[in-house]
């Protein structure tokens, strides 16, 4: 039989952190192939919780001036920043630490406040992506998988390091974005 030539071509798309997962094996193994993913993910965590402390101290401290003009109207400018420093805050916080436990409930709750982050704050966009990227990808999956927690729990003596050139780019975001923090509260004094 011949093959059709108006056919869409069919390509086998290969996914090694699927493979990786799905394969029977030895634990340390596996673990090995996704230890540079958990030292990242982990790299992330521990950045992303002082700067959603940052935030919400932000806001904590601009709600300290009140909501209302002196004639009793409301500053909803103000109250709307606010709102917002403490949702990011908040927000930075939870997920920083469950990146760095590597817990298996961060991907759908990165999958789910992504897309409010990345509209509320438009300056942590390229850590935002990140640390998205970091947890939605195919070997992110893996390693916040609930299998994963179990080959952790079987090969104890393996330690996730981070690169060091990985660690400064994480850095060099995260300063970015607090300067770009500043510089936002800067022109709301």
């Amino acid at each position: 039989m011949q093959a059709n030539p108006y056919e869409a071509p069919r390509a086998r798309v290969d996914d090694d952190a699927e493979d990786i997962l799905l394969a029977p094996g030895d634990a340390a193994a596996k673990r090995e192939a996704l230890l540079g993913r958990e030292a990242a993910l982990r790299t992330a965590g521990w950045l992303l919780m002082p700067l959603g402390a940052t935030l919400f101290v932000f806001g904590f401290v601009f709600s300290g001036g009140g909501f209302q003009y002196p004639d009793g109207s409301l500053k909803t400018e103000l109250a709307m920043i606010v709102a917002r420093l403490l949702f990011l805050g908040t927000t930075g916080l939870f997920l920083g630490w469950g990146m760095t436990e590597l817990s298996p409930w961060v991907k759908p709750a990165i999958a789910v406040l992504a897309a409010p982050v990345l509209v509320l704050a438009t300056p942590l966009l390229p850590f935002t992506g990140y640390c998205t990227w970091l947890a939605l990808s195919a070997k992110g999956r893996c390693v916040l998988s609930r299998e994963h927690v179990q080959w952790r729990e079987l090969t104890p003596g393996l330690r996730a390091r981070s690169q060091p050139g990985e660690a400064l780019v994480v850095v060099g975001i995260l300063v970015l974005n607090l300067a770009a923090v500043g510089w936002i509260a800067g022109r709301m004094a």
